[in-house]
C-alpha cells in the first residue's frame, strides 16, 4: 500500500534531522594526504558544525596539528534529498606520539568525531542543536601486522525510560506518545536526536479540541516557545497535526542540545493551554459543564525525563610492517631503538 501524501510529510519532517553515519577509513602511510576520513549522510538543505575532540570529547586536541576539509555530495535516500558529508582530516604525523590523542601504552590514536545539526542563531533567537552524533574512533596501530581497516557496525545504548504524565483538568489530558498513529501514554526517556511527540487530546466525548494556543518546553530558567498563539515557532524541527479520531492533536518536536540538558535525572516540563469547544462554542477551563461565550483556554502540563546516550565507539586497524615505508617515522625510529636496546 502506497502511503499517502500525509504520510511522506511525517516521514520527511522525522528524516530531514538524521545523522546516519556512514563509515571511516585511515591510512597513515608516508604517502597518506588524508589520513582520517569520516562520512555521513545528512539532509541538503541543513547546516552542520563539526568538532574533532580529544578522546572524552571534551577536551581539544594539543600538541598537533590537524587540518580539516569538508565535502559535501548530493544523494538521495527515497523521497528525502541528502547529501554525503565527507570530513577529511591531514594530520602532522610527526606530532603525533607529543599529542593528547596518543596512547603510547596502546598504541592508538584516540579522537572524538562530534557532528551536529543546527539552526543558526539570529538577532532574535539563540543557535540551536537538533541533532548530534558523537562517536570516539580508536585507530590501531599494529607494528606487526599490513594496514587493514575494520568499521564495526555499532548498536545505540540501552537506556531505562520514564516519562510521567498529568491530567490537568476533568477535560484534558496530556502525555508523551507515539505520535499522530500512537496516541497512548508512554514511558519512553527521551535522548539526544530523537524527535519528542506530546499528545493532548480531550476526555469526553461532548468536549471537542478546538485549537492548540502555546505550548512551551522549560528546564530550570530556560524556556524554549514550541507553539504561540496557534502557530508553530520553528516549523523546521515542529509540527502539529489535528486527529479527529482521537478528538486531540499532537505535537512532534525536536529538543535542542546545547540549549537543554540531557542527563540521567534531569528533567523538562512542558507546559501550554488549548482551546476547547462544545456545540461549536469555546468551553471555559471550569469544573462544570457550562459553556462560555469567551475564548478562553484549558492549560495542560506534564514532564518528560531526559537521558544522555553515550558517545559512539568506532576502531581502525592501522599502520604495517615496514614502518618507515608507511610513514610515522618518529614510531618507527623509537620502535627499532626499542629493539636495539634488547
Amino acid at each position: 500500500q502506497t502511503a499517502g501524501p500525509l504520510e511522506h510529510t511525517r516521514v520527511l519532517r522525522r528524516t530531514q534531522w538524521d545523522i546516519n553515519y556512514l563509515g571511516i577509513d585511515a591510512d597513515f602511510g608516508a604517502d597518506s594526504g588524508d589520513e582520517l576520513v569520516v562520512n555521513y549522510s545528512i539532509a541538503t538543505n541543513r547546516v552542520y558544525e563539526s568538532e574533532l575532540l580529544a578522546s572524552d570529547c571534551k577536551s581539544n586536541i594539543t600538541g598537533i596539528d590537524i587540518r580539516m576539509v569538508p565535502l559535501r555530495t548530493p544523494s538521495r535516500i527515497g523521497i528525502i534529498a541528502t547529501d554525503v558529508l565527507t570530513l577529511a582530516y591531514d594530520f602532522d604525523k610527526s606530532g603525533i606520539t607529543n599529542s593528547n590523542i596518543w596512547n603510547g601504552t596502546a598504541s592508538t590514536l584516540e579522537v572524538c568525531q562530534v557532528l551536529r545539526l543546527i539552526i543558526p542563531s539570529t538577532r532574535r533567537r539563540p543557535k540551536m542543536v537538533i541533532t548530534e552524533d558523537k562517536r570516539q574512533l580508536t585507530i590501531d596501530f599494529d607494528l606487526s601486522v599490513d594496514f587493514s581497516t575494520d568499521n564495526k557496525a555499532l548498536g545505540e545504548e540501552t537506556i531505562s525510560n520514564i516519562t510521567q504524565s498529568t491530567d490537568v483538568t476533568s477535560y484534558v489530558t496530556a502525555c508523551s506518545c507515539g505520535g499522530a498513529d500512537d496516541f497512548s501514554c508512554n514511558t519512553n526517556t527521551l535522548v539526544p536526536n530523537n524527535e519528542l511527540f506530546v499528545c493532548i487530546k480531550s476526555t469526553s466525548s461532548d468536549l471537542e479540541v478546538d485549537f492548540l494556543d502555546s505550548m512551551s518546553i522549560a528546564q530550570e530558567s530556560t524556556t524554549l516557545a514550541v507553539v504561540e498563539n496557534n502557530s508553530v515557532s520553528y516549523p523546521s524541527i515542529t509540527s502539529k497535526e489535528y486527529v479527529a479520531a482521537e478528538n486531540g492533536v499532537v505535537v512532534a518536536t525536536r529538543v535542542p542540545t546545547n540549549i537543554f540538558t540531557f542527563s540521567a535525572g534531569q528533567y523538562i516540563s512542558i507546559t501550554g493551554t488549548i482551546g476547547m469547544k462544545l456545540s461549536g462554542r469555546r468551553l471555559h477551563s471550569g469544573v462544570d459543564d457550562k459553556a462560555d461565550e469567551n475564548d478562553l483556554a484549558s492549560p495542560f502540563e506534564l514532564q518528560v525525563a531526559l537521558s544522555q546516550e553515550k558517545p559512539f565507539r568506532e576502531s581502525s586497524m592501522n599502520s604495517a610492517n615496514d614502518i618507515a615505508s608507511r610513514g610515522l617515522l618518529m614510531l618507527g625510529a623509537m620502535f627499532c631503538f626499542t629493539i636495539t636496546m634488547w
